[in-house]
């Protein structure tokens, strides 16, 4: 499984890094939201990993224009460094993007 880790605490990027990779996981990592939309607009991912505040472009704002190339690989969210593990949470985090326009 392909993950893009998007996280800019470098520190925090290294540690889920590790982490995921141990798990047996392929990991490309960026540190800011620019980056990361660039690999996951070339590299096809099984999933996304995006911390909400990034610099460049945040979480939402890369999600958001993902949407809208209809690239629809799953995200799961980082917020103040705690991981959004529960799928069923992410709807409380943030409104369904393919509804904004």
């Amino acid at each position: 499984m392909r993950v893009l880790l998007v996280e800019d605490n470098q520190r925090l990027n290294h540690e889920l890094q590790m982490s995921l990779v141990d798990e047996g996981y392929a990991v490309d990592m960026a540190f800011d939201g620019v980056e990361g939309q660039a690999f996951a607009e070339s590299t096809p991912y099984d999933v996304l990993i995006l911390d909400i505040l990034l610099p460049g472009k945040d979480g939402l704002e890369v999600c958001r224009d993902l949407r809208r190339q209809h690239i629809n690989t799953p995200m799961v969210f980082l917020l103040g460094g705690a991981l959004a593990l529960c799928m069923n949470m992410i709807p409380l985090l943030v409104r369904d993007v393919r509804e904004m326009k």
